[in-house]
Formats: C-alpha cells, structure tokens, sequence
C-alpha cells in the first residue's frame, strides 16, 4: 500500500477518479482528516464511504473515515490519499519525495530539459509518463516471457512422464 500525503489546494481540481463519495466535497473532507482509498485496498479491506480505515501513525494505530473511493492505478489500487497536514500529524512526514508537473503543449521539451538540469545538480530522477509507462510495459513483457518458459518447462517435464509410462 502506498499512502499519498499531498495539498488539496483547488476544490474543483482533485488528482483521482473519484468513484464513490461527492467529488466537489472531497478535498473539504480531506482538510477534515479524513482519506480517500483506492478502489482495490477498499474491495480488499470490504469498507465503503463512511467506513473506518485503520492505520499505524506514530503514536500507535488510529481509526480514519473514509470520505471516499477512487479508481486508482497506482500500486494496483492500494492506495490511500490523505492531506498533507494530516500525513504530517500522524504520519510524521517531512519534505516531498515526488512531483507531478503537467506542461504547456508544445512546451515539454523546453520543461524537460529545464527539469533535467535541475534533477541532475540535485541528484533525483526524472521521468515523463511515457517513460513510465514504458518501464511497467518492460516488466509484463519479461513476466510473460517467463510465464511462458514454464508453460514450456512443464510442457517438457510432462512428455518426460508420458515417455516413461510408454517406455
């Protein structure tokens, strides 16, 4: 599970698909302490909006209210969104560990190189969405590629037993 601490700062602007639970209240419930939860965490854990989520902070477990559920891909659907504040008081979170950054069109190259400058003096990565989405192509490729050395592996173990029991 991955536990997203960010600022909501634009009511009308929220970083998820919300699926359940009232998009134009969400980022107000957020500021209240509450969390939002992937749509896989939720089916795993069987909660629903207006449910209570546990989670460790550093003073021991606490309980959250979910304000709502989004379909999210991230960490396939573990999920969970809270304000930053929140992740502060109970999570003890300091500094950033990521950003998104959406480009003018026509203008990403510009930014990238920008960013990449930046990045390098500083010692952190940059990637764009195709670069990701490259690398988690990359992975199913070599998964399925191995999936299907098994299929062969077992195919040979098993002609191995049909050959005996012929034989």
């Amino acid at each position: 599970m991955i536990v997203i601490c960010r600022d909501f700062v634009d009511p009308e602007e929220i970083p998820f698909d919300a699926i359940e639970g009232d998009p134009r209240q969400l980022v107000e419930e957020l500021k209240k302490g509450k969390v939002v939860v992937g749509s896989v965490l939720a089916l795993r854990l069987e909660i629903k909006v207006g449910d209570m989520v546990q989670l460790n902070t550093v003073d021991g477990p606490r309980e959250l209210e979910v304000a709502g559920i989004t379909n999210d891909y991230l960490v396939g659907g573990l999920s969970l969104y809270m304000h930053r504040e929140t992740g502060k008081a109970l999570l003890g979170i300091t500094g950033c560990d990521g950003y998104v950054v959406f480009a003018e069109p026509g203008k990403q190259r510009e930014l990238r190189d920008t960013l990449q400058k930046l990045c390098n003096k500083h010692g952190v990565l940059l990637h764009t969405v195709g670069q990701i989405r490259e690398i988690v192509e990359e992975k199913v490729r070599g998964l399925n590629v191995m999936l299907w050395a098994l299929v062969i592996l077992m195919f040979v173990v098993a002609a191995f037993g049909v050959v005996n029991t012929l034989t």
